[in-house]
């Protein structure tokens, strides 16, 4: 929690300002209560509209109302006559690699990107993930500033996470004959997963409590597959923010996206069809895209290794206390679904 409280300080002191002014028109802006966005005030509406639903849930998950007594200052005065780009909204990011400027009148989302090797990583991921499925409209990059310009479609408020997830699978189903055809993946037989564990504990434990090591394969997937990096809009489904991408078992963004609707909504159904066997035929029918077989009987499995290499993703390389959330989280989920570990 005082991470966030150290990064809003931070937005009000003059050299954060220098690094943004160029890209955000002049005027007062102000931080919302959950430290999610600067906004002008006169796009005080479409902030709110593009980010309520799903930001905001996303810090409340995991900071609760205890946002509520961090004193950032407010209006925050941006002028400046260089323009490089005319921004009314900054999504404030916990990391310093990026900053996200949304033009909301002309509909284009700038990213500003602090490192080149992530600036180039992106573009190759969004380059290569359009060939497969609705991402933006990419307008422009600049090597030279380190820049993305993308469309920034409207989000469609009406979000059913189980009909998104099914229209999910369909496409990832076309995804993986493409990838299949082409053969570029490769099949894990008896994986690894030992080169997860990074802690004596937790990590350890639930190694430990991986009882069948189940084939799978590897390909590039997206590795951050929730509610907030899908866009609905009218009849098609777009896909964002590719950062994370990597080379993962084929269930990767599948899980990523049902273990985030229990985190960030409190949103069990998706899980719980998950273990009742809702979504076995569907499984069932992506797996044989690599001639490999769904066992269904290991669910648990399939759960526990995801989790093992989500936790090891995400934590390592992260604080104690930091850890210690996603433990409890974890936890919390184990013990729904009876989850033991030794």
């Amino acid at each position: 929690m005082f991470d966030m409280y150290f990064k809003l300080q931070r937005i009000s002191n003059n050299a954060f300002k220098e690094d943004i002014k160029k890209y955000l028109k002049n005027g007062t802006y102000f931080i919302d209560k959950s430290g999610t966005y600067m906004y002008l005030e006169e796009a005080k509406e479409k902030t709110i509209d593009n980010f309520s639903d799903t930001f905001e849930a996303s810090r409340k998950a995991q900071f609760g109302d205890r946002l509520a007594f961090m004193k950032v200052k407010d209006g925050i005065e941006i002028k400046s006559d260089n323009k490089q780009f005319k921004g009314d909204c900054l999504l404030i990011s916990s990391s310093n690699d990026e900053k996200k400027f949304f033009n909301f009148n002309d509909n284009i989302v700038l990213t500003k990107f602090n490192n080149r090797g992530k600036f180039e990583t992106r573009v190759r991921n969004m380059q290569y993930f359009s060939k497969f499925f609705n991402v933006p409209e990419l307008v422009e990059y600049k090597f030279e500033d380190m820049t993305i310009q993308e469309k920034c479609i409207k989000k469609n408020k009406n979000f059913n996470a189980e009909e998104v997830l099914i229209e999910l699978l369909k496409q990832y189903k076309n995804y993986f004959i493409a990838i299949a055809e082409n053969r570029d993946y490769e099949i894990e037989t008896k994986v690894d997963y030992k080169k997860y564990v990074f802690d004596s504990t937790f990590s350890q434990n639930i190694y430990e409590a991986i009882n069948n090591n189940i084939a799978s394969a590897r390909l590039k997937m997206h590795g951050d597959l929730w509610r907030s990096n899908i866009i609905l809009d009218n009849d098609k489904m777009y896909m964002i923010d590719f950062e994370k991408s990597d080379t993962f078992s084929m269930t990767y963004d599948f899980f990523t996206f049902i273990f985030n609707e229990y985190v960030i909504k409190n949103d069990s159904q998706l899980l719980d069809n998950f273990f009742s066997g809702n979504f076995d035929e569907i499984l069932t029918e992506l797996f044989k895209t690599f001639n490999l077989k769904y066992e269904s009987k290991f669910k648990k499995d399939y759960f526990l290794q995801y989790v093992l290499v989500f936790y090891f993703d995400r934590c390592k390389n992260t604080s104690i206390k930091f850890r210690i959330k996603k433990r409890h989280m974890i936890m919390k989920i184990f013990k729904r679904y009876d989850i033991e570990l030794k």
